[in-house]
């Protein structure tokens, strides 16, 4: 776990946390090129990343204590971590981060997600990693089109959004995008309640 804003102020520490998250990819990938040349297995990771207030300081007993921090905010940020295996991500950042950093990374809204522990359900978004120009571009269309995908998933049209989420799928190899394709042919069989309001429900930490 990593604290951002404590003990110093950092005014843009939102910024800052997004920023060493994509870093941490980077180097992922050098590391996993070097464990393949030796003929190792790879690696993976996810993260997730939460702004908001928290308790933090020195806590623990005299004989062990650590630097920390603890609420509702580390936790959003632990299982929004865990999510990436869902939806075949590596960051995903709660509505709150998301808010702060837009215009400053490219970000997709992915879901609305109830996690453990929590009542209300959140957006969650995926920060997109750095990529060259025409990737970048490549990602930007990808976002775009996942967004109306998304908007029409919402409407209950889930005929249409199986097209857009399936073509996606196809076109970018887009794990989230595949993740959709497959609920909206399971709500084709079994259509959600009529008062249904596009909530994921996660089960797991």
């Amino acid at each position: 776990m990593a604290i951002y804003n404590a003990p110093l102020d950092v005014p843009d520490h939102p910024e800052k946390a997004c920023q060493t998250a994509i870093e941490m990819i980077k180097e992922l990938k050098e590391v996993n090129n070097g464990f393949k040349e030796k003929g190792l297995p790879s690696l993976d990771i996810g993260i997730g990343i939460n702004t908001g207030f928290a308790v933090v300081g020195n806590m623990g007993a005299d004989m062990r204590f650590d630097y920390t921090a603890i609420g509702d905010t580390v936790n959003l940020a632990s299982r929004l971590e865990g999510q990436n295996k869902y939806y075949g991500t590596h960051i995903i950042l709660s509505e709150f981060t998301a808010e702060k950093v837009k215009g400053k990374f490219l970000i997709r809204e992915i879901d609305l997600l109830r996690v453990v522990g929590r009542e209300k359900p959140s957006a969650v978004f995926e920060l997109m990693p750095d990529q060259p120009e025409s990737a970048h571009n490549k990602n930007e269309r990808l976002a775009q089109r996942f967004s109306e995908g998304l908007r029409i998933y919402r409407s209950m049209d889930f005929q249409k959004a199986f097209e857009v989420f399936s073509s996606l799928a196809d076109e970018y190899k887009d794990p989230a995008s595949k993740l959709y394709a497959e609920r909206c042919r399971e709500y084709l069989k079994t259509p959600p309640p009529s008062e249904w309001d596009g909530v994921f429900i996660s089960t797991k930490k």
